[in-house]
């Protein structure tokens, strides 16, 4: 509105400018009797009216202005930034709503791990008689056309970031009959960590060992990882009691090592048991 009054206000300006000018020549042609000030008022005229010219110019340049501001006022939206981020709090909630409709979420909203996750819903099934031959096509499909869907299953099957193990602290000790070999481990059966390759780390020293976690007890024990007494001196120096480390579970495709694959091994004598 304030643009298009801008407008009109200077059209109306520039109108009686025009005006006032072809009046005063018009009573000065009158005073005027010689062809030489009749030429000189005929290039004031023309002047005048180049002057006129740009300032309607000047006047609907200014109006359009005036116009894109206040339409991009009532568009904008007033919030705080910090770090050049925008809150999601600060936007208004039927602004949030209406780009939610259009599939827009802040990296940081919930809606966006809810949206993908709908993309892949059993509910979208066709109807109950679908094979699973068929459902397997059909959410593949789902991934393949959308990118974000099939890094983000990738990323989680590698253990990438955002989707890396943290580490859980474990009791590590040596069962007293058989032991397992140089690049394995022991651990319970049910145990989260069975059939993973996992890096065993000594919080004190950073020592630590890639090895493959085999299921060969039952979780009846104090312990979670049973090593062999190689293993045991390598990361603890001891053998003859538990001991606390940190467990993380990598990427299927990583290789479990033998102590002397590891570059920080260091040969030691094997204690004698108290």
């Amino acid at each position: 509105m304030n643009g298009i009054m801008g407008i009109i206000i200077g059209i109306v300006v520039t109108i009686g400018v025009a005006w006032g000018f072809y009046y005063l020549q018009g009573k000065r042609d009158k005073e005027l009797a010689n062809t030489k000030e009749i030429m000189g008022l005929l290039v004031e005229v023309k002047n005048n009216v180049r002057l006129g010219l740009a300032i309607v110019i000047v006047t609907i340049g200014l109006g359009f202005t005036l116009l894109l501001i206040h339409d991009g006022d009532k568009n904008s939206v007033q919030s705080p930034i910090e770090n050049n981020k925008v809150e999601v709090s600060a936007i208004p909630d039927s602004i949030q709503k209406k780009e939610k409709e259009k599939d827009f979420f802040h990296y940081k909203d919930r809606g966006l791990a809810e949206r993908l996750s709908d993309e892949l819903s059993d509910t979208q099934a066709q109807g109950n008689d679908e094979s699973m031959e068929q459902r397997t096509n059909r959410l593949n499909r789902v991934i393949e056309d959308n990118p974000l869907i099939a890094d983000l299953r990738d990323r989680a099957r590698q253990y990438k970031p955002p989707f890396q193990y943290i580490g859980t602290p474990v009791q590590v000790g040596i069962p007293s009959g058989n032991r397992p070999q140089s690049r394995t481990v022991y651990v319970a059966f049910e145990s989260e960590f069975a059939g993973r390759v996992v890096e065993i780390r000594n919080p004190k020293n950073e020592k630590h060992l890639t090895l493959r976690a085999i299921g060969a007890f039952h979780h009846t024990t104090s312990v979670d990882f049973q090593m062999n007494r190689r293993q045991a001196i390598y990361l603890f120096g001891r053998v003859n009691t538990t001991a606390k480390a940190v467990a993380f579970i990598l990427p299927p495709s990583t290789q479990p090592k033998g102590i002397s694959e590891h570059q920080s091994f260091a040969p030691l004598d094997e204690p004698k048991s108290q």
